[in-house]
């Protein structure tokens, strides 16, 4: 499982792909690596489960039920 750093959740795919999109260019101006990683339905869900443990995500963008989802598989801990 992965714990999170941060957690940023969006009522929709489309402000959730502009919210990854935007965190992403300006992590460039972090001080350290900060991953993230978009988390949302009506795409390949074991695809986006690969991405969250491989690249080690600090701030995942994410819809609720996708979300929720990956809370009860126990992809992601929340604690």
């Amino acid at each position: 499982r992965m714990v999170l750093s941060g957690l940023v959740v969006v009522p929709t795919r489309e402000l959730c792909e502009q919210v990854y999109r935007e965190l992403t260019r300006h992590a460039k101006y972090a001080p350290r690596t900060v991953g993230t990683v978009a988390v949302f339905g009506g795409a390949g869900k074991w695809e986006m489960a690969r991405e969250l443990k491989k690249a080690g995500s600090d701030v995942v963008v994410a819809t609720p039920g996708r979300m929720m989802e990956f809370i009860q598989e126990q992809v992601v801990d929340l604690q």
